[in-house]
């Protein structure tokens, strides 16, 4: 009897565990001494894709400050690219459960700043080709403007000054051309409203069928962000027909017992 009230207590264990349990793909805390961008990948990096190299390109200087991705651009009109050298179109794990996050802690400066998923990160400013790139001013009391594939679509309001945490959720099959996305966004845990007043705060559209990088773009000033992490989402049909597994498995425990 009491074996299997040990093993049904682990089996609930197990359970909790399973329906809470997102897929690390990548994540990075920039915690190191050294002041290289890609130094102690080893130690600071975790998830299935760890040891990924960053970046960067345009007029940008970048370096691992205080513990943080400290990414400098000293000009006014040149776009400073900071973004993570791997391809997630080819990544299977980043979409088993049809939906992934990115998270990251930020501050940005008051000219503009980019955090966008996908493009051609070759081109001297990538959100003007990339799938979904959201465009703003953080630190300033301009009205942003949200841009898809290049093209103003909706003014934002600011977000305000200081660091703020960001939790991006994208929805999607694939990322095959015209396969359609939708996005929401939390700043600090609180939604935001990516459609400007449109009905709903989530913002859609379709992939290009182009490469999938993730990363982000700044002109002028500094931009700092730190925290990085990109998770992909189980699928709930998956999660019920686990727990459904493991409640007959119960079940015959009990029985037996």
């Amino acid at each position: 009897m009491k074996n299997n009230r040990f093993i049904t207590l682990s089996l609930l264990v197990m359970v909790s565990t399973v329906l809470s349990a997102d897929v690390l793909i990548f994540s990075d805390n920039f915690n190191t001494t050294n002041t290289g961008i890609n130094d102690d990948l080893a130690t600071r990096q975790s998830g299935l894709i760890a040891q990924t190299d960053w970046n960067t390109g345009g007029s940008v200087s970048a370096s691992v400050s205080g513990n943080s991705m400290l990414v400098t651009n000293p000009t006014t009109s040149g776009d400073a690219n900071t973004w993570l050298n791997y391809n997630f179109a080819t990544d299977t794990d980043l979409l088993t459960g049809g939906k992934f996050t990115v998270s990251f802690d930020m501050t940005a400066d008051d000219n503009y700043t980019v955090f966008f998923i996908g493009g051609d990160i070759s081109a001297s400013r990538p959100y003007i080709d990339s799938d979904t790139d959201f465009l703003f001013r953080p630190n300033s009391t301009s009205t942003s403007t949200l841009k898809d594939n290049g093209a103003a679509t909706t003014g934002l309001a600011t977000v305000g000054t200081g660091s703020k945490s960001y939790l991006y959720t994208v929805t999607t099959d694939d990322f095959d051309n015209g396969t359609a996305w939708s996005i929401d966004l939390k700043i600090n845990g609180v939604d935001y409203d990516l459609n400007g007043g449109v009905a709903g705060n989530t913002f859609s559209g379709n992939w290009d069928g182009s490469s999938i990088y993730i990363g982000f773009t700044n002109r002028n000033d500094d931009l700092t962000f730190d925290n990085f992490a990109i998770y992909a989402v189980p699928e709930p049909s998956s999660l019920l027909l686990t727990f459904g597994g493991l409640s007959v498995l119960m079940l015959g425990l009990r029985r037996r017992a």
